[in-house]
This record gives C-alpha cells, structure tokens and sequence, in this order.
C-alpha cells in the first residue's frame, strides 16, 4: 500500500430499498454520486453575552447519477409515480452505500426515512449514453 493510493468512483456501491423493491445501479455504472448533510443555523446571543450558533441537523439530500443499464429504474419510478397520482404517500427507503477504503477495509452508511425524487434523465439518440439523476432526502444516517 502506498501513500498515493485512493478511493475512487468505482469503490462505491448503492442500493436503494423499499416497498417498491431493490434497486442498485451495475457496479462500473456510476456517474456521479453527492451526498449532502442538511442543516439550519441560528446565530443566537445569550444572557452572557457570548454569541453561540444553534444547528438543526434535517437528514441528507443524496444525489445519483447513472448510466441507464436497463429497466429497473424506470419500473421503480413507474410505481412511485402510481402511487403519487392515486394519492398514496411515497412508501419510505432505505440506502445503503458501501465505499472501499484504499487500505482494503469497507465503510457502510445507511440512510433511513428517505424519500424519492427523479431529477432528470438525458436525451436519448446516436451512440451516446443515457444516463438518470435521482435524489433521495433521508431523515436519518446510521454508520455501520
């Protein structure tokens, strides 16, 4: 092992869980993945004059882009969508996302409560690669 040793894209995995089944893009597949912890800050002045911040922790916003490989996406999305227009809440999910470490070892996370939302998916023609954006909002991160 040496010091120029890295994480890379291909060291990441992500599989989505829920009412409306499991879905995990092929490994090599990846595009793009950004995880974003959300937060609200109050800049407050107590009795003692010191000025101290209050930070409310509200979950993740998680973003995944991929390449599009086949249909399971599009059957995923096809059942929330269902459910939205027959007024049903979006059942919750649950993503697990599991990164190899350049020594060898492997981190879990786990994101709970989550919800889903299809951002965009790129224009199809010619040779070039289709390629989907979800993002996910997850109340809850649990380390594993």
């Amino acid at each position: 092992m040496t010091a120029m040793q890295r994480t890379t894209g291909r060291d990441f995995s992500l599989a989505l869980q829920s009412t409306y089944g499991t879905f995990s893009p092929s490994p090599g597949l990846t595009v793009e993945y950004t995880e974003e912890p959300l937060a609200d800050s109050t800049p407050k002045s107590y009795v003692d004059g010191a000025p101290r911040t209050l930070v409310t922790h509200k979950g993740h916003r998680v973003t995944f882009k991929f390449d599009r490989s086949g249909p399971a996406a599009e059957r995923m999305w096809s059942r929330v969508e269902a459910d939205y227009f027959a007024g049903v809440a979006q059942a919750d999910w649950t993503a697990t996302m599991r990164i190899r470490n350049p020594n060898g070892s492997v981190a879990t996370k786990s994101y709970t409560l989550g919800a889903l939302e299809k951002l965009s998916q790129s224009p199809a023609g010619g040779d070039a690669t289709v390629e989907q954006t979800l993002q996910f909002f997850f109340g809850l991160l649990a380390t594993g």
